[in-house]
C-alpha cells in the first residue's frame, strides 16, 4: 500500500514537471498568452439628500454613502389617501422640490421640466413579504416608477450610468406612524406626544416610509415606500409622561425614536428595522445595485 502511493506521488511530480514543461509560466504569466486587464470602476457617485434629518444622514453613512444635504422646503399640507399613498407623495414633492434648486451645472433644462411636470407613469407591485398578522408587505408597497423606456432597455441602461461614468442621486423621504387608519406625523406639543404613544402603547402599529430617488444623468425618478409593523409593550401613563420628558418624541413621527430610548419598550418588530429610524437604506441600495450604481 505504502509503496503504490508512493509510486503514485512520484508519478504526479513527474507529471507536474512535464506539465511544466509544456507550459511554461514566468513572473505569473504564459508565454504567447495576454494577461486579462482588470477593470476598475472609476464611477464617481453623489447623494444629495433633501433633508435635515441627523438619522438619515448616519443611515447613509453606515452604508459608505456620505450625503451632501439640502433639505427640502416642499409644502406638505393637502396630502391624502393611505398611508403609503401619503408618504410616497410626500417624499415625491419634496424631491421635486429640491430638485428645482440644484445648481443648473448639476441639472439640465429637461430634467427641470420632469420635474415640474413628471412623465405618465405607472404603478408596479414588489414582492410579497408577510409582516406578522399585518396585511402583506407586497399588498401595502407599490413602487411608483416612470414607464419603461422603448426598446426593452434594462434599469442600468435606462438610468444611463454606470462603470466609468458620474452620477449624482438626489434622495427624499418621508416617514409616518398609522394606528389602524389613523396617521400620526411628529407632536406639536409634548401633551400630543403622550396621547399618540397612548394610542399604540400595548399594541401593534405600522411605520411608512416613502422615498423618491432622481438620478439626475437621465432623469429618471423612482418612488417606492416601505411598511414595518412594530409591537410596544403595554405602558402606564406615568412611564409615557417620563419619556416625552426626555425631549426625545418631538421631532420623530409617530413620537418615539425606536433608536432611542423608547427601545425599552419595543416588543418586536417585523420589516426593516432602519425603516423604522426614517429610510429603508437597504433598499435604497438595493435600486442604487440594479443601476450598476453601487
Amino acid at each position: 500500500m505504502c509503496r503504490t502511493n508512493k509510486g503514485r506521488m512520484i508519478a504526479g511530480r513527474a507529471g507536474e514537471r512535464a506539465l511544466e514543461a509544456s507550459h511554461p509560466v514566468k513572473n505569473g504569466t504564459v508565454p504567447g498568452v495576454q494577461p486579462i486587464e482588470k477593470k476598475e470602476n472609476t464611477m464617481s457617485l453623489k447623494i444629495i439628500l433633501a433633508s435635515a434629518s441627523p438619522r438619515r444622514q448616519e443611515l447613509l453613512r453606515q452604508v459608505g454613502l456620505a450625503p451632501e444635504v439640502l433639505p427640502s422646503r416642499a409644502d406638505e399640507s393637502g396630502v391624502s389617501g393611505t398611508p403609503e399613498e401619503i408618504v410616497k407623495e410626500l417624499s415625491l414633492r419634496k424631491a421635486s422640490e429640491t430638485a428645482k434648486r440644484l445648481e443648473p451645472e448639476r441639472l439640465t433644462d429637461e430634467i427641470r421640466r420632469k420635474a415640474d411636470n413628471a412623465p405618465e407613469a405607472e404603478i408596479l407591485p414588489d414582492t410579497e413579504r408577510p409582516a406578522g398578522d399585518a396585511p402583506a408587505a407586497g399588498s401595502l408597497r407599490k413602487s411608483f416608477r416612470e414607464s419603461p423606456a422603448p426598446g426593452g432597455l434594462k434599469r442600468s441602461e435606462k438610468s444611463g450610468a454606470g462603470l466609468g461614468q458620474d452620477e449624482t442621486v438626489l434622495l427624499a423621504a418621508d416617514t409616518v406612524v398609522a394606528v389602524e387608519n389613523r396617521i400620526l406625523g411628529k407632536p406639536r406639543s409634548a401633551e400630543e406626544a403622550v396621547c399618540m404613544i397612548e394610542l399604540f402603547q400595548g399594541r401593534s402599529h405600522h411605520v411608512y416610509t416613502g422615498v423618491t430617488l432622481i438620478f439626475l444623468s437621465s432623469g429618471e425618478r423612482v418612488t417606492f415606500s416601505e411598511v414595518t409593523e412594530v409591537t410596544v409593550y403595554s405602558m402606564t401613563r406615568d412611564q409615557i409622561k417620563r419619556y416625552v420628558d426626555t425631549g426625545e418624541p418631538m421631532d420623530k413621527a409617530g413620537a418615539y425614536g425606536i433608536q432611542g430610548r423608547f427601545a425599552a419598550y419595543v416588543k418586536e418588530i417585523h420589516g426593516d428595522y432602519n425603516n423604522v429610524v426614517g429610510l429603508p437604506v437597504a433598499r435604497v441600495c438595493q435600486e442604487l445595485r440594479i443601476r450598476g450604481l453601487l
